[in-house]
């Protein structure tokens, strides 16, 4: 037997289990779980934001070109034209 199961919902609410016995299966509720204000995890600001190109200002629109090195090349083991210069 167990004495006690706490499970802490992703909304904060602690739904609280007593005298669970073993080898069984157990359904919990989120909706008859009680809210926990004492620990809440408060919100993290984000470090990074969404940004589009009107949030920075910027006219520009990036298009891949058609290309394809294994149409060329059929031995090439990936696509080379599509790395950065080193």
């Amino acid at each position: 037997m167990v004495d006690k199961v706490r499970i802490k919902w992703p909304d904060g609410k602690i739904t609280e289990l007593d005298s669970v016995k073993t080898n069984q299966t157990v359904i919990a509720h989120r909706n008859e779980g009680i809210a926990d204000d004492a620990h809440a995890t408060p919100r993290k600001r984000l470090l990074f934001q969404q940004q589009t190109n009107q949030d920075l200002k910027i006219d520009f629109k990036h298009t891949e070109n058609a290309f394809v090195d294994f149409d060329r090349d059929r031995l090439t083991y990936q696509m080379l034209s599509t790395q950065a210069r080193r």
